[in-house]
C-alpha cells in the first residue's frame, strides 16, 4: 500500500475511474472532515493508509474525553518515577553547559541534558514544517433525541459549509449537557459560514427543525492537522541534534496514532543518544 508512485487524491481517483455518487456524495464530504481537505490534494497513500485503519477498527471516543488518553500516559509515568509539571508555559530553551536550561513563566528554570519539544504545528521550530489545514465545529446542545443513529452524516449534496454531523452523545452519553443531547458538525476552513448557514444545513441533514438548538460553542482550529502532501512522508527527523528533540503528528501522520508514535520515536532518539556519549 506504501509503494509505487503518489499522487494527489483527486488525480488518483481519476486515474482509478472513481466518478459517481459514491466519489461525490460520499467519499468527498466524508474525507474532507477527517483531512481538513475538501479539495481532495492529500496524498493518495495516506488516504489508503487512513481507509485501510477505518476498515480494520472501529472509531471511537473515550468516555471521559480525548483528555483521558494523555491522563493514562501521565499515569503511567509517574508510577514509573517521572515528575509532571502541568500548566507550566515554557518561554524559552537555551545553551547551557552540556545541557540545555529551560526558561518557566513565573517559576524556576529546569536544567537538563535534553529537551523534547512536544507540540503541533508552532511557529518558530527549528525544523520544517507542514503547512497547516484548519478546521471548524459547531457544538449544539437540543433537549429532544432526533435520531438514535450514532454514525456521521455527511451531506453528498453539498448544500451548505458542513462536511459532517453526528449526534455525538449516541455513541458517548457523557459528553452532552446533563438532560441533552449533543450534535457536531465540522467544516472546512477557511470559510465564511454563519450561524444561520449551519442551522440551515442541520435542518436539512436531521429532518428537523435546528432554529432551537443551543449554540454551546464553536472551534476555529486553523493548524488542526499538518497537511498530508504527496509524496507522502511517513517519518521527519525528531533530533535536532544539539540535545534537543521533537515530537508531534507533523513527525509522522496527521492522527491521534501519528503523534503517540512520533512521541515514541523522540524517547527512543533520546535513549540512543545518551547511549553514544
Amino acid at each position: 500500500m506504501k509503494r509505487g508512485p503518489d499522487r494527489r487524491l483527486a488525480e488518483a481517483w481519476d486515474r482509478a475511474g472513481l466518478r459517481g455518487p459514491l466519489r461525490e456524495s460520499v467519499l468527498e464530504p466524508f474525507l474532507a472532515g477527517v483531512l481538513a481537505d475538501d479539495r481532495q490534494e492529500s496524498s493518495d497513500t495516506f488516504v489508503r493508509l487512513l481507509v485501510r485503519s477505518f476498515a480494520l477498527g472501529a472509531p471511537g471516543v473515550p468516555a471521559a474525553g480525548i483528555g483521558a488518553l494523555p491522563a493514562q500516559l501521565a499515569d503511567t509515568a509517574r508510577r514509573a518515577g517521572a515528575g509532571i509539571r502541568l500548566s507550566h508555559r515554557v518561554t524559552a530553551t537555551r545553551r547551557h553547559g552540556r545541557g540545555w536550561r529551560v526558561e518557566v513563566d513565573g517559576a524556576d528554570a529546569i536544567e537538563s541534558r535534553d529537551v523534547v519539544v512536544a507540540t503541533g504545528l508552532t511557529p518558530g521550530l527549528d525544523v520544517p514544517l507542514p503547512r497547516a489545514r484548519g478546521l471548524q465545529t459547531w457544538w449544539f446542545a437540543t433537549d429532544e433525541r432526533h435520531n438514535d443513529d450514532a454514525a456521521l452524516r455527511v451531506d453528498g449534496l453539498r448544500r451548505g459549509p458542513i462536511v459532517h454531523t453526528a449526534i455525538v452523545s449516541n455513541t458517548a452519553p457523557t459528553y452532552a449537557p446533563r438532560g441533552q443531547h449533543l450534535v457536531e458538525a465540522t467544516v472546512v476552513l477557511p470559510s465564511e459560514a454563519t450561524e444561520a448557514d449551519v442551522r440551515r444545513q442541520l435542518t436539512e441533514l436531521w429532518g428537523t427543525d435546528a432554529r432551537p438548538w443551543r449554540l454551546l460553542r464553536r472551534d476555529d482550529i486553523a493548524a488542526a492537522l499538518p497537511a498530508q502532501d504527496p509524496p507522502l512522508r511517513l517519518r521527519r527527523p525528531v533530533r535536532l541534534g544539539d540535545g534537543r528533540y521533537v515530537a508531534g503528528d507533523h513527525r509522522d501522520t496527521a492522527s491521534i496514532q501519528g503523534a503517540l508514535v512520533s512521541g515514541q520515536r523522540a524517547a527512543e532518539a533520546v535513549l540512543q543518544g545518551r547511549g553514544q556519549r
